[in-house]
């Protein structure tokens, strides 16, 4: 898909998780940065927490998650993720990782290999992924 195209898809999925339920939950607005990441703050019980949804062609292709350092904007290192969402190294990128449908990482692990992104992403739009990754981290509703 055209970049362009791609970026304004995620533009609107972005604006929509913005005015939805999920919004009372974030501590900030979701942004799409200049590098073109979906970024989401939130407030856990064990602090402040930013993660980031990344990919060049969402939506035919599903969002990668990472954790970063709140203040220098950083990859966190495994031991550095929300407890919640620590799934170890994934064997493929040997980058930290959370296990979900819906996240890029999912579906290049062996043990999803004949799943397919295209099975799930019209249920999996950004703000539902997100809201799992919400709920998985215990933010409240």
């Amino acid at each position: 898909m055209h970049r362009d195209l791609c970026q304004q898809l995620l533009a609107d999925e972005v604006t929509a998780c913005n005015r939805g339920r999920l919004r009372a939950r974030l501590a900030n607005d979701v942004l799409l940065d200049e590098d073109g990441r979906v970024v989401f703050e939130v407030e856990t019980q064990y602090g402040r927490q930013v993660l980031t949804l990344q990919g060049d062609n969402y939506d035919a292709e599903p969002l990668g998650l990472s954790a970063i350092d709140p203040d220098t904007r950083q990859p966190l290192p495994e031991d550095r993720w929300p407890a919640r969402l620590r799934s170890g190294l994934h064997p493929i990128t040997q980058e930290p990782w959370y296990c979900m449908r819906g996240l890029a990482e999912y579906y290049i692990h062996p043990s999803h290999v004949s799943e397919s992104w295209d099975q799930d992403r019209v249920a999996r739009r950004l703000e539902v992924v997100i809201g799992h990754l919400l709920d998985r981290m215990e933010v409240p509703a």
